[in-house]
């Protein structure tokens, strides 16, 4: 069997800035996904301050994920920690899943915020995952997020929350 997944080495996790890497965010995402997940360029539409949207770029520079680190009140909804930054809207390019992609973002997020955006004090990353979205749950499972007793209601319905601690 061959082994499709990316190399890690040549991926790295940057600041999106919006008008270098709008044409690289249209995913064509799967329709199941868009049950999941808005796709990127909607929350350039929705670009809030408290948003900081995240990008992952192969060595070739082509952009292959995205997120949104927010740190607006809807974090409260996930948790009780004042110092938390919610995750938002993560996806990648569909040509690259099952490749590590998604997985390397995951891990490689708590140092990014705990080194890039230092300043912001944080104490935990938490997200929540649809509860239909079992490809997900396993992922972020796998990556050292921690599953929580509190669930809340996304506007696609029932989501498990999840957090992982991040160092001081």
């Amino acid at each position: 069997m061959v082994n499709n997944r990316v190399d890690e080495r040549d991926l790295s996790i940057e600041l999106c800035q919006w008008s270098r890497d709008r044409a690289q965010l249209n995913f064509d995402l799967p329709e199941d996904q868009l049950f999941f997940v808005d796709p990127p360029l909607a929350y350039e539409r929705d670009d809030r301050p408290e948003w900081t949207p995240l990008i992952v770029r192969d060595g070739a520079g082509r952009v292959v994920a995205f997120c949104v680190l927010d740190r607006g009140p809807d974090r409260l909804l996930y948790t009780d920690c004042v110092d938390s930054v919610l995750v938002r809207g993560l996806s990648v390019d569909p040509a690259l899943q099952g490749r590590g992609v998604g997985s390397f973002f995951t891990r490689q997020l708590p140092e990014f915020v705990e080194t890039t955006l230092m300043h912001w004090l944080a104490r935990e990353l938490v997200l929540g995952v649809n509860q239909q979205n079992k490809p997900a749950l396993q992922m972020y499972l796998s990556c050292d997020f921690q599953m929580c007793l509190r669930q809340v209601t996304g506007a696609r319905g029932p989501q498990y929350v999840l957090r992982r601690t991040l160092r001081l």
